[in-house]
Protein backbone atom coordinates (compact mmCIF):
# COMPACT_ATOMS: atom_id res chain seq x y z
CA UNK A 1 0.00 0.00 0.00
CA UNK A 2 2.93 2.35 0.75
CA UNK A 3 4.19 2.15 -2.22
CA UNK A 4 1.63 3.02 -4.26
CA UNK A 5 0.70 6.11 -2.34
CA UNK A 6 4.03 7.42 -3.27
CA UNK A 7 4.00 6.77 -6.40
CA UNK A 8 0.33 8.57 -6.72
CA UNK A 9 0.52 10.97 -4.30
CA UNK A 10 4.65 11.53 -3.94
CA UNK A 11 3.17 15.18 -2.61
CA UNK A 12 2.56 13.22 0.82
CA UNK A 13 4.86 11.48 2.59
CA UNK A 14 4.71 8.11 3.56
CA UNK A 15 5.95 6.39 6.82
CA UNK A 16 6.77 3.20 5.49
CA UNK A 17 6.33 0.70 2.86
CA UNK A 18 6.39 -2.95 1.95
CA UNK A 19 10.70 -2.69 0.31
CA UNK A 20 12.82 -3.29 3.30
CA UNK A 21 15.91 -2.13 1.26
CA UNK A 22 14.84 0.91 0.99
CA UNK A 23 15.15 1.92 4.92
CA UNK A 24 17.98 2.55 7.15
CA UNK A 25 19.30 -0.44 8.35
CA UNK A 26 17.97 -1.35 11.49
CA UNK A 27 14.60 0.50 11.04
CA UNK A 28 12.51 -2.36 11.50
CA UNK A 29 13.91 -4.11 14.51
CA UNK A 30 14.11 -0.29 16.58
CA UNK A 31 11.23 1.53 15.40
CA UNK A 32 8.50 -0.33 13.57
CA UNK A 33 8.10 -3.68 15.20
CA UNK A 34 8.61 -1.96 18.77
CA UNK A 35 5.88 0.88 17.82
CA UNK A 36 3.27 -1.99 17.26
CA UNK A 37 4.40 -4.11 20.19
CA UNK A 38 4.40 -1.03 22.33
CA UNK A 39 1.64 1.67 22.61
CA UNK A 40 3.81 4.26 24.16
CA UNK A 41 5.84 3.78 21.32
CA UNK A 42 3.38 3.84 19.12
CA UNK A 43 2.21 7.24 20.63
CA UNK A 44 5.73 8.63 20.27
CA UNK A 45 6.08 7.82 16.58
CA UNK A 46 2.63 9.21 16.11
CA UNK A 47 4.05 12.69 17.39
CA UNK A 48 7.11 12.75 16.16
CA UNK A 49 6.03 11.64 12.23
CA UNK A 50 2.41 13.53 12.87
CA UNK A 51 0.96 10.51 11.45
CA UNK A 52 -2.54 11.73 10.62
CA UNK A 53 -3.98 8.65 8.61
CA UNK A 54 -3.23 4.75 8.38
CA UNK A 55 -3.54 2.63 5.49
CA UNK A 56 -3.32 -0.61 7.33
CA UNK A 57 -2.96 -4.12 4.98
CA UNK A 58 -4.81 -6.57 6.91
CA UNK A 59 -2.86 -9.32 5.23
CA UNK A 60 -0.05 -8.75 7.63
CA UNK A 61 0.12 -11.95 9.97
CA UNK A 62 3.60 -10.77 11.70
CA UNK A 63 3.00 -10.94 15.76
CA UNK A 64 3.27 -7.12 15.97
CA UNK A 65 0.84 -6.23 13.26
CA UNK A 66 -1.72 -8.75 15.13
CA UNK A 67 -0.83 -6.79 18.44
CA UNK A 68 -1.12 -3.36 16.95
CA UNK A 69 -4.48 -4.12 15.60
CA UNK A 70 -6.12 -5.20 18.43
CA UNK A 71 -4.35 -1.89 20.25
CA UNK A 72 -5.29 0.07 17.55
CA UNK A 73 -9.22 -0.56 17.80
CA UNK A 74 -9.47 0.52 21.10
CA UNK A 75 -7.68 3.53 20.76
CA UNK A 76 -10.59 6.27 20.76
CA UNK A 77 -7.64 8.80 19.03
CA UNK A 78 -8.28 6.89 15.58
CA UNK A 79 -11.41 5.91 13.91
CA UNK A 80 -11.32 3.21 10.80
CA UNK A 81 -13.37 5.29 8.11
CA UNK A 82 -12.80 1.96 5.65
CA UNK A 83 -12.45 -1.41 6.23
CA UNK A 84 -12.28 -4.41 3.21
CA UNK A 85 -10.82 -7.93 3.00
CA UNK A 86 -7.06 -6.71 2.92
CA UNK A 87 -7.18 -3.16 3.63
CA UNK A 88 -8.38 -0.84 7.04
CA UNK A 89 -7.89 2.85 6.69
CA UNK A 90 -7.82 4.63 10.01
CA UNK A 91 -7.83 8.78 10.58
CA UNK A 92 -6.20 10.12 13.30
CA UNK A 93 -8.88 12.02 15.66
CA UNK A 94 -6.16 14.15 17.47
CA UNK A 95 -5.01 16.40 14.21
CA UNK A 96 -6.19 17.44 10.92
CA UNK A 97 -9.61 14.97 11.55
CA UNK A 98 -10.50 15.81 14.75
CA UNK A 99 -13.92 16.76 13.40
CA UNK A 100 -14.61 13.61 11.75
CA UNK A 101 -17.22 12.53 14.57
CA UNK A 102 -19.56 15.40 13.63
CA UNK A 103 -19.37 15.48 10.18
CA UNK A 104 -18.98 11.68 9.42
CA UNK A 105 -16.39 11.57 6.69
CA UNK A 106 -12.20 11.86 7.13
CA UNK A 107 -11.47 15.34 5.37
CA UNK A 108 -8.04 13.39 4.76
CA UNK A 109 -9.93 11.06 2.17
CA UNK A 110 -10.43 14.05 -0.20
CA UNK A 111 -6.75 13.39 -1.29
CA UNK A 112 -7.66 9.91 -2.63
CA UNK A 113 -9.80 11.86 -5.49
CA UNK A 114 -6.89 11.77 -8.26
CA UNK A 115 -7.67 14.17 -11.07
CA UNK A 116 -7.92 12.61 -14.37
Amino acid sequence: IGSFLEWSLPQYPTFVDGRPEAFPAGFFQKTYIPMQESKEKWNEVVQEYDIQWIFAALTDATPWFRQWWQLIQQDKSWKIVYFGDTTAILVNLNGQNRDIEPVGKAKTLELLTIDK
